[in-house]
């Protein structure tokens, strides 16, 4: 089953030729830690228009019945910024996202460790579907602060 965590958007991952975004392996790994062999509770909030689950994916936190809820974490560590696209759910955690993320920024974690000047998942998608042939022109991040 293929899932979009609701909420943020994190750094793209190299793929079809095209050269990964700043922080996207570490993304990736922080993630993959969290969840490989694991128990993960998949709530579905939607389905995108690649048919993908939009879903809140939480696993058992630190404490004895608690949650870790993935966005969040995503939030905190500065592996993403919020998604604001078509069909963005945010499973009523919008304002929560918004405060982690601008604390990321403030503590320079991740993907804020130059600044809020970054290039976007998003932008970075356009750029590559612009530049079909070659990779981006900026490797970095160009984003405002929340």
């Amino acid at each position: 089953m293929s899932v979009r965590i609701y909420g943020v958007d994190a750094p793209e991952v190299a793929k079809f030729g095209n050269p990964s975004m700043p922080k996207a392996e570490e993304a990736t790994e922080w993630a993959k830690d969290k969840i490989d062999g694991k128990i993960v509770r998949i709530k579905l909030l939607r389905r995108d228009q690649y048919r993908r689950a939009v879903a809140k994916v939480t696993t058992r936190g630190f404490l004895p019945f608690t949650k870790a809820d993935m966005s969040i974490g995503l939030a905190e560590k500065g592996y993403g910024i919020l998604y604001t696209g078509g069909g963005a759910e945010y499973d009523g955690k919008r304002e929560l996202l918004e405060k982690k993320i601008e604390r990321a920024q403030r503590r320079k974690k991740g993907i804020w460790e130059n600044g809020t000047d970054i290039l976007t998942p998003a932008d970075y998608k356009k750029e590559i579907k612009n530049n079909k042939s070659k990779a981006p022109k900026s490797q970095g991040y160009s984003a405002k602060a929340y």
